[in-house]
């Protein structure tokens, strides 16, 4: 049941959830994730060509989790695991990759990574994917040996193989929507093949269950873009140029960051003003105690005394205290008069 508060209703309209996306837009959507899913699912990994230099040297592919959790197994300790993740993510032989530096290692390994990242994204478009007609027409052909498979060498142009341990996460989870969907329909089908039974003996009564049954049939048809609504959010396009800070471990936003602090961009004039302001408060603050401080007469102690005293007179001084004697002695006024106005004479007047 869906959640129809007010307070959330609005959180959902700030968010931007609520507000219809351009039909264009998900056609755009919804095209170019088909065509990347379809490629996932029927060849089991979506692989390019590795180039280098303008030359291509092999192909690459991203791993699939289930093939990390494979390679984990059976790897001994971090470095094999890389060396595995190499061997099954390219083409490259083992001599070329054994001959490999540290640096070239690393960079492979980041490009897999992206590679793989990028196959991840497509998981939250699997369920409005199996409701589209080419992935009915992928399950009827051969949905089983997508999902099934085990060690599969997918041949290339250039005569080399790419090996895929086992099925990906994506066609897992996609055999089992397309196996529920079936399910769905064939429970509606059954229903409304009821309802049609019982029409006669109930009358206009059955006319709401009809209804009901026509508006799952309807959500159930192929290529209903209801789905892909739910799922396809807009893009927040950001501008790396516009003068403020963002966010980026990589060697390309590092140089970014430098360039705009070498050029006093927007976001080092905010934070110059800023460290100004502080520095006006400040400054503001320590002028406003001074004053009241000179209102009062000054700090009020200009000097100390300090007196050691024993042990005995440090009992005594206790008794004095206990019998309700003030702890400071006043000694003598210098005249008879009233006590200056001014504190520092008044203090004078007590040892």
């Amino acid at each position: 049941m869906k959640d129809t508060r007010g307070v959330e209703i609005m959180r959902r309209i700030n968010a931007g959830e609520l507000k219809k996306l351009p039909s264009d837009y998900i056609h755009k959507v919804r095209t170019d994730v088909t065509d990347a899913l379809e490629e996932l699912l029927d060849f089991g990994a979506r692989i390019r060509p590795l180039i280098l230099e303008g030359k291509r040297i092999g192909w690459c592919r991203g791993i699939h989790l289930s093939e990390r959790k494979v390679l984990q197994r059976w790897s001994m300790d971090l470095t094999e695991f890389a060396e595995n993740v190499i061997k099954l993510g390219t083409s490259l032989s083992s001599e070329y990759i054994e001959g490999l530096s540290g640096a070239e290692m690393q960079g492979l390994i980041r490009l897999l990574k992206e590679m793989s990242d990028y196959d991840i994204s497509l998981f939250p478009f699997l369920y409005a994917f199996s409701t589209t007609t080419p992935s009915y027409r992928l399950w009827c052909s051969r949905g089983q040996q997508i999902s099934g498979f085990e060690n599969r060498v997918v041949p290339l142009p250039d005569g080399k193989e790419m090996k895929i341990l086992v099925p990906s996460d994506h066609a897992r989870f996609w055999s089992t929507l397309c196996v529920q969907h079936d399910k769905s329909v064939s429970r509606v089908e059954a229903s409304m093949n009821a309802a049609l039974i019982i029409r006669p003996w109930v009358g206009k009564n059955a006319e709401g269950l009809n209804t009901e049954l026509k508006n799952n049939a309807r959500a159930l048809m192929f290529d209903n873009p209801e789905p892909w609504s739910n799922v396809v959010r807009l893009e927040k396009t950001v501008d790396f140029d516009d003068g403020w800070a963002h966010a980026d471990d990589s060697l390309e936003g590092l140089q970014r960051e430098l360039v705009g602090m070498m050029s006093n961009d927007r976001h080092e004039r905010l934070i110059a003003a800023f460290e100004e302001q502080q520095k006006a408060q400040s400054t503001a603050l320590l002028e406003e105690a001074q004053k009241r401080v000179e209102a009062r007469g000054g700090p009020g102690i200009i000097s100390e005394k300090v007196e050691i005293l024993t042990d005995k007179e440090v009992e005594e001084r206790g008794k004095r205290l206990k019998k309700g004697k003030p702890r400071i002695t006043p000694r003598d006024k210098r005249d008879q008069g009233d006590d200056p106005a001014d504190p520092r004479e008044r203090i004078k007047k007590y040892k």
